[in-house]
């Protein structure tokens, strides 16, 4: 692929390759490589070939293990030598979040994406479709409200056409 055949790519490919080669020495069952293997081909395939996961509507699945548990686990795994549900379930939540940033630009790409065979939920949905699938609230009001309020405030988001709520 082109655009990892330069020699700076190259030199950081090794450098990261070291620094996981070191880590996963000082802990047993080389969880950090596995971790690592596996962050480094579902990011290289997300849009190479021969899969190019983005295009066939896994982009969003990917890019929640990659910046979720991958990431999270991994980088609690390397300081603890532990791999906990707590950290899981947080790292699922960082997941969660990017993927939600990561989603937005798809509106305005829908036509670019259609025409060269992305299958974005947005492509796949159409825009009425995905639009109004989440909607976040937050503030101080939010931060301040007991559980029973937060979860009165998640039921309205379904009244709002919402299909998720996000109270930070």
């Amino acid at each position: 692929h082109q655009r990892w055949s330069g020699p700076r790519d190259r030199c950081c490919r090794g450098a990261g390759l070291a620094c996981g080669l070191a880590l996963d020495r000082f802990h047993p069952g080389h969880v950090v490589l596995a971790l690592g293997v596996a962050g480094f081909l579902f990011g290289y395939f997300y849009t190479a070939p021969p899969f190019k996961l983005a295009y066939r509507g896994v982009g969003e699945p990917v890019i929640f293990l990659l910046f979720g548990p991958l990431a999270g686990l991994g980088t609690y795994y390397v300081q603890t030598g532990e791999l906990t549900l707590p950290a899981l379930l947080l790292s699922c939540v960082v997941g969660l979040l990017d993927t939600a940033i990561l989603f937005l630009p798809h509106f305005p790409q829908r036509a670019a994406d259609a025409k060269h065979g992305k299958k974005t939920p947005v492509v796949r949905l159409g825009a009425e479709g995905a639009n109004y699938k989440a909607i976040e609230y937050a503030g101080p009001a939010v931060a301040a409200m007991e559980i029973d309020d937060r979860m009165t405030l998640a039921n309205h988001a379904a009244e709002l056409g919402a299909k998720a709520a996000l109270l930070s």
